[in-house]
C-alpha cells in the first residue's frame, strides 16, 4: 500500500538540499560512467548576462537551471541568487525552491544544475581565485555532484562562460567545454 503521494516524491536538487525531505531524487537516467564533459548554454541566457555584466560593482551570482543530455548539461535558465544583495554563495532557499518548483511544472527535466558567478569588474577570474572560489564551493557543496559553477565574464570583448564540475563525487573540480547560444533542438 504504497501508493500515497509521500511514497512517490520525487526530489529536485533544491528540495534535496535545503528542506531535508526524504524521497527518491530525480535522476534523469544518466548512467554513473557517463561524466559531464560540456556545457552548452541557451541563446535567451545572453541578455541577462549582458545586463549582469553591465552593472558590475559588486560580486554577482545566481542560480543555474537545466538538464543533462548524455555528457551535455543544458543550462536553459539563469536567475539571481534571490531578491536583494547577499553574501556570497548565500542562495534564498524559497526563492531557488520555488523557481525550481515552477521550472519543473513547465518542463519535468530541468532542475537545478548549478551556480554562476561574476566578479565585480565583469572580466573573468585569474587562475588562483578560481581555485579559492572552486574550494569554497566545494566546502558549501554548491560545487556537487551534477552541479556546476561557471563563471561569467568579458574576455577580449567577448562574452565567455568558464564552467566546472567535480570529476567524481568529493573529486577534483575540473573546467568543462562551453558553448553559449547554441541552437536549441
Amino acid at each position: 500500500m504504497n501508493d500515497t503521494p509521500y511514497a512517490q516524491m520525487r526530489l529536485n536538487r533544491a528540495q534535496q538540499r535545503y528542506l531535508g525531505l526524504y524521497g527518491q531524487p530525480v535522476r534523469h537516467g544518466l548512467a554513473a560512467e557517463d561524466p559531464l564533459a560540456r556545457v552548452e548554454c541557451a541563446r535567451s541566457l545572453l541578455p541577462f548576462f549582458h545586463a549582469r555584466l553591465e552593472t558590475g560593482g559588486s560580486d554577482q551570482f545566481g542560480a543555474l537551471f537545466g538538464y543533462r543530455e548524455g555528457t551535455s548539461l543544458k543550462i536553459e535558465h539563469a536567475l539571481p541568487a534571490g531578491y536583494g544583495p547577499r553574501p556570497l554563495f548565500d542562495m534564498d532557499a524559497s526563492y531557488l525552491l520555488g523557481a525550481s518548483d515552477a521550472f519543473q511544472q513547465c518542463h519535468p527535466d530541468i532542475d537545478w544544475t548549478g551556480i554562476w558567478l561574476m566578479r565585480p569588474d565583469s572580466c573573468l577570474p585569474h587562475q588562483r581565485e578560481i581555485e579559492d572560489m572552486l574550494e569554497e564551493a566545494k566546502a558549501t557543496r554548491l560545487l556537487a555532484e551534477e552541479l556546476c559553477l561557471m563563471w561569467v565574464g568579458w574576455r577580449d570583448a567577448q562574452l565567455v562562460c568558464l564552467p566546472y564540475v567535480l570529476s567524481e563525487p568529493g573529486g577534483v573540480a575540473v573546467p568543462l567545454g562551453c558553448n553559449i547560444g547554441y541552437a536549441a533542438e
